[in-house]
């Protein structure tokens, strides 16, 4: 009996460790690829660790000891540089002290985002008393432009994205970007984070100085055209009719010019003469 011949399995090699990153790095790959390298904010829970990381990547942490101070200040800088300013604070009584600026910033039209940590999602929806529950996006909406919840890493990029272009097109003003805690620990592959992030391109495209003038010169050119057809200007009865401020509609249109033959001057002289005669008559 011949022996059998075993196949063995082709050994499988090793499968490639991928790179991973995190909320952490997102976040901050995501304000270095839109140009927003200063934060100003008051470090706390759940926040610590990525100011202190977005430190050793090259953006410029700049800590206060109120955070309405650190929203006021990152209102002015996104005033005088026109990129929104950033202002990042801690859950629910931080978010707090912000939101004054926030609302300031979205008055006076100056371009900024308040960024703040927030409590688990499941846990404040239902109540259940979590370390400084608030319905933080909630309470910002109705005070700011525009207002974001990002609860997956894979959304970091398009949420930033979103809140730029919020603050800085049209009419500029402050927006609330909400980051709960477990967003900033998710894992994802390196390089699908990578690909997740937006750049925003020209948020806020300058008009031309040139198309204002354009559009009030076309607008003289019809207001002299119809001037030109004005009824003073024309022939016979209907050419000769004026307009009476105190009459509207139909009326305001049909009352003759003073020095038409049918105009109120004419009229009260036929007027004055009819009565002469009645006069004479009598008499």
């Amino acid at each position: 009996m011949a022996e059998a011949a075993v196949k063995e399995k082709p050994a499988t090699a090793p499968d490639e460790e991928r790179e991973l990153t995190d909320g952490f790095n997102l976040i901050i790959d995501a304000l270095k690829l839109n140009g927003l390298t200063t934060i100003y904010g008051v470090p706390g829970i759940p926040i610590t660790d990525f100011g202190r990381m977005a430190q050793a990547a090259g953006i410029r942490v700049l800590s206060f000891r109120h955070e309405q101070n650190a929203g006021y200040a990152a209102s002015i800088a996104g005033f005088l540089t026109r990129k929104p300013g950033v202002c990042l604070t801690v859950s629910a009584p931080g978010f707090l002290n912000g939101l004054t600026a926030l609302a300031h910033a979205t008055t006076n039209c100056f371009p900024m985002i308040l960024i703040s940590g927030s409590s688990e999602r499941e846990i404040v929806d239902l109540q259940q008393g979590d370390y400084e529950e608030m319905d933080q996006l909630a309470i910002a909406k109705p005070l700011c432009k525009a207002a974001f919840r990002v609860l997956h890493a894979a959304d970091i990029g398009i949420g930033l994205a979103r809140a730029i272009r919020a603050a800085v097109s049209g009419r500029p003003g402050g927006v609330y970007l909400d980051l709960p805690a477990k967003l900033f620990g998710q894992v994802m592959d390196a390089e699908a984070g990578q690909k997740s992030l937006v750049k925003v391109i020209d948020a806020a495209p300058r008009a031309d100085p040139r198309a204002g003038f354009d559009q009030a010169r076309a607008r003289c050119a019809e207001i002299r055209e119809k001037a030109a057809d004005h009824p003073r200007q024309g022939r016979g009865l209907r050419a000769g009719r004026r307009c009476d401020p105190h009459l509207g509609g139909k009326e305001r249109r049909s009352v003759p010019a003073d020095e038409h033959g049918q105009g109120p001057a004419a009229r009260h002289a036929s007027a004055v003469r009819r009565r002469g005669a009645l006069d004479r008559a009598e008499g």
